[in-house]
């Protein structure tokens, strides 16, 4: 999970995602951004952020989410237009639309984010643009598009157990446990059709991820194992709220001094929707915890154990985690903040991903 900053987080995306965004974004602040609730804007997403972050393969999509309630009647005409002077040719217009470019498209999808916090300010070409966290992105891959995934989704989930295992916590501990279950054995049962695939569906992939690219599957099963938590404890200790978890591999603690921290914290990281996913009711153990704050009293409010699946990954060889930031991976025992809210502003199998892809697509499932 990225680490609080004053400074903006600044990305290149890859290209030709690149210079697509670079030709359409006057043209998607005149026509989304302005028409959205309270000029909040659309937020990038997809693999192509994910690309910039961490430069584990090529991408070319451009992701976009926007407010459900965004004014989008005027985009088969004004909107179509100033794409189709970029070079953009328009499939289809509603609550999913797509502009096809060449070797590009552009996405754009009415939805409510989910978690609906994390997301910031990046810088991008010089310019602020609005970019999904990681933990925002996983979740969408895990939770849209499941049980029968792109081999790009799969990969980009092995390489996040790598380069950001914290965002992996916050995604997968959010699935509820027989959906999590199913997904894994999907993955396990199609890993050979994906390791045959990735040679023609993801290229510009670091000689230190070729392990990854030959076995996506199992090393996101691996990644998905080790990110379960095996414990959460939430507990008041002198008025400030910690929440602790511990994984195979890791043990962390967040600390909230504030209700606002707390509100914020609980969303951004996939806390919120964990609780959900065991049963327990996250509203009230928030109130809880504020109470508990007011009173200065010193409590465990919560200690989950949750039920795991069996695990089907045997340990695979570890790759160290490297992003293109130059960043790695936080140390097994950790502290853990929350950056601050943003401001507004080719074998068989190989033909058979395409189809799976095509089919995904075409379904109008978000990434």
């Amino acid at each position: 999970m990225t680490a609080p900053t004053t400074k903006p987080e600044l990305l290149q995306l890859p290209e030709p995602a690149r210079s697509v965004f670079r030709k359409i974004q006057k043209a998607l602040d005149t026509h989304i951004s302005a028409h959205t609730p309270n000029q909040e804007g659309y937020q990038l997403g997809g693999g192509t952020v994910l690309a910039a972050r961490w430069g584990h393969r090529n991408s070319e999509d451009i992701d976009l989410t926007c407010h459900p309630d965004t004014e989008t009647a005027h985009f088969p005409t004004r909107l179509e237009m100033a794409l189709k002077e970029a070079g953009g040719k328009a499939e289809y217009w509603g609550e999913w639309s797509r502009v096809d470019f060449t070797h590009s498209h552009l996405d754009v999808v009415k939805k409510e984010l989910n978690p609906r916090a994390g997301h910031h300010t990046a810088i991008i070409d010089g310019q602020p643009v609005t970019v999904l966290s990681n933990v925002q992105i996983l979740t969408g891959k895990l939770q849209n598009r499941a049980l029968d995934p792109p081999v790009r989704d799969v990969y980009d989930i092995a390489v996040c157990g790598i380069e950001d295992p914290q965002s992996l916590e916050g995604a997968i501990n959010g699935i509820y446990a027989a959906t999590l279950d199913s997904t894994i054995l999907g993955w396990n049962m199609n890993r050979n059709s994906h390791a045959e695939s990735t040679g023609e569906l993801i290229n510009d992939v670091p000689a230190r991820l070729q392990p990854v690219k030959e076995r996506p599957a199992e090393y996101a099963i691996q990644a998905a194992e080790n990110a379960l938590y095996q414990l959460v404890t939430i507990s008041a200790e002198r008025g400030v709220i910690h929440v602790r978890t511990k994984t195979a591999t890791a043990e962390r603690t967040r600390p909230y001094e504030t209700a606002a921290e707390l509100e914020r914290g609980f969303e951004a990281t996939g806390m919120n929707n964990f609780l959900r996913a065991n049963g327990r009711n996250s509203r009230e153990i928030r109130e809880s915890a504020h109470r508990a704050v007011r009173q200065g009293v010193t409590r465990i409010l919560v200690e989950l154990r949750p039920e795991l699946p069996p695990r089907r990954q045997q340990p695979l060889p570890t790759i160290r985690g490297e992003t293109s930031a130059g960043k790695t991976q936080a140390p097994k025992h950790t502290t853990v903040e929350i950056p601050p809210p943003a401001p507004r502003p080719a074998a068989n199998a190989a033909a058979a991903a395409r189809e799976r892809e095509k089919r995904n697509r075409t379904e109008g499932q978000s990434r």
